[in-house]
């Protein structure tokens, strides 16, 4: 939909019934402020759950050659990820290959 906030609510039903893209796009929604408040944290909150349910879109979008998500939704990421004893390394922003291997870690 056009409306930001209407999307934003799609992608959250999306979300809860186990879509990877809706979970893609619903942490993308609080990534960029589309339809709400930016929000990084919330946005990685998102993207950790998808990665825990191994949605196969946000491992591939996370680990390949794209540019999703802000340096600090990544930089978030990389916290939350440090937290679950998966990421070892600075918190950069940046999806390098320590980001890849945790989260290869967390969906082992």
């Amino acid at each position: 939909p056009k409306d930001g906030r209407k999307a934003r609510e799609w992608y959250n039903a999306s979300a809860q019934k186990g879509s990877g893209w809706g979970r893609q796009m619903f942490a993308n929604m609080y990534d960029n402020g589309n339809g709400g408040p930016r929000d990084p944290e919330e946005a990685a909150r998102h993207l950790v759950d998808a990665l825990r349910d191994r949605s196969s879109v946000v491992v591939d979008n996370l680990t390949g050659d794209y540019d999703w998500f802000e340096e600090d939704t990544i930089a978030a990421l990389q916290r939350k990820l440090a937290g679950m004893d998966v990421y070892i390394g600075k918190v950069t922003g940046q999806l390098g290959l320590q980001t890849t291997v945790a989260i290869g870690r967390l969906c082992d």
